[in-house]
């Protein structure tokens, strides 16, 4: 998985992600941030490697350490005393489009001052280093749960890991959930030779292994008709080209889980609900026809167990629709039964087997696939949603109290837009990156969004 995000790094913006913040003044100063960097670069390994590719393309590129020249790594940007939205979406959109040098580390940061009354840090890393749930991981080396910098973000968040019900077996990594499939099939096994021999338990036990048989049937049918059903083709998807728009909104979580509650669905379902009238406002404006219509939509997955802060990429996905059409509310209703038959057909987890067979395969037949068809064929996704889970707490950056946190991922085809979500204290944030072209549809997708909440809140009143 981390080889496909070299593999599909074309000339123009890299395949980077990461995020913007801002936080509480005074600024600190460029040396100071650059200091403070140095201070903490050994707590991630990543930050002082670049990439060797193999001259023959037999292995893949393996990671050499280097001194990363934080001048070149670290600049600044002056806001010119600018702190409303649309400026901070203007300069993260300018950031977006820089080509990462990959003679050097595969990470730049930029200090944004005169931004009103705080002040922004932009960083990126490329998606070699890590997928989202890792560059959280990553990046919190840099970021504090407490002015003074007693304890960093990973720490804390290893140490909540390390308290969670995953570390008592109730829940775990994708590899232990399959573990414990195979176990419990196992103990199905002894138990039907045990009733065999007790009709009336016999009788029960079959009725039961029908319903379940009937209920995976059905999930399984569910994941094979979004993968089969012809993608929409609309200005949706395609390539970026080189220029990059990048909007945010941000949703309090209250609200969220509130609505969470009055329709009996999950936080996910509310958030797809609100990303597909994000997307249904856009194509309306943009002429598009969307009765009865479904974009096919990829959600990652993260894999990782726990206590994994390797730098890397642990992800599957699922492959969903969206419909954008009808009310807020027959969209929602719509999308809290098909997410989870597809959740429960065992799809991501086949997605992640087929890519775990790459591991075994020469690296040049992996190119040359990625590269003539994308990591993500055209005819399969019309978009992508990544939603990851950020600290719930207050976090610090050099002392500084940060107030919003907001993703930004990299576009590729065939995703010419995309929206990334991120929890952080009270607010859900959503970062919607479009292509060339697109800067009045992240408006649109923005403006969508805020209206399907309001309807939402309307019909749940």
């Amino acid at each position: 998985m981390d080889a496909v995000f070299l593999d599909v790094e074309e000339p123009g913006p890299s395949v980077a992600i990461g995020s913007a913040i801002v936080a509480d003044g005074p600024a600190p100063t460029l040396q100071e941030t650059r200091d403070f960097v140095a201070s903490r670069i050994a707590l991630t390994p990543r930050l002082q490697q670049r990439i060797v590719p193999s001259s023959l393309r037999i292995r893949r590129p393996v990671w050499e350490h280097v001194e990363a020249d934080l001048t070149h790594h670290i600049r600044e940007i002056d806001m010119g005393g600018d702190g409303s939205d649309a400026a901070l979406e203007q300069v993260v959109s300018r950031i977006m489009e820089i080509p990462l040098d990959f003679d050097r580390p595969l990470w730049d940061m930029h200090l944004l001052t005169g931004l009103g009354d705080g002040f922004g840090m932009v960083t990126r890393i490329h998606h070699v280093v890590a997928d989202g749930q890792g560059s959280v991981l990553v990046l919190g080396h840099l970021l504090d749960t407490d002015a003074d910098g007693t304890t960093t973000l990973t720490d804390a968040l290893l140490a909540a890991g390390n308290r969670s019900p995953a570390r008592s077996g109730t829940e775990g990594s994708a590899r232990d959930h399959l573990i414990a499939s195979v176990a419990d099939g196992g103990d199905r096994l002894m138990r039907a030779l045990r009733t065999s021999l007790h009709p009336g338990e016999a009788a029960t036990a079959m009725v039961d292994a029908g319903r379940k048989a009937g209920e995976q049937f059905v999930s399984t049918a569910e994941a094979v008709r979004t993968w089969t059903t012809p993608r929409f083709g609309s200005l949706i998807g395609g390539s970026p080209g080189v220029r990059r728009h990048w909007h945010m909104a941000q949703v309090p979580i209250a609200d969220v889980k509130a609505l969470k509650n009055a329709f009996d669905c999950t936080l996910n379902d509310v958030v797809m609900a609100l990303v597909s009238g994000g997307y249904a406002l856009m194509m309306q404006r943009r002429d598009q026809p969307t009765d009865g219509k479904y974009l096919k939509v990829v959600i990652p997955v993260s894999v990782r167990a726990p206590l994994d802060v390797t730098s890397n990429n642990q992800v599957s996905g699922l492959l969903t629709q969206l419909p954008v059409s009808g009310t807020a509310v027959e969209r929602l209703t719509w999308i809290k039964g098909h997410i989870n038959k597809v959740k429960h057909s065992g799809e991501a987890e086949s997605i992640k087997a087929i890519t775990d067979m790459f591991n075994v395969a020469p690296a040049a037949i992996q190119t040359v696939a990625v590269r003539h068809r994308g990591p993500l064929p055209e005819w399969m996704v019309d978009t992508l949603v990544t939603n990851v889970p950020g600290p719930p707490f207050p976090i610090y950056y050099q002392g500084r109290r940060v107030r919003q946190m907001l993703p930004t991922v990299a576009l590729g085809r065939p995703l010419w837009c995309l929206v990334a979500v991120i929890s952080f204290g009270e607010e859900l944030s959503f970062g919607i990156s479009t292509g060339e072209g697109g800067e009045q549809a992240g408006r649109d997708i923005r403006e969508g969004i805020l209206q399907t909440l309001s309807e939402l809140q309307e019909a749940s009143s």
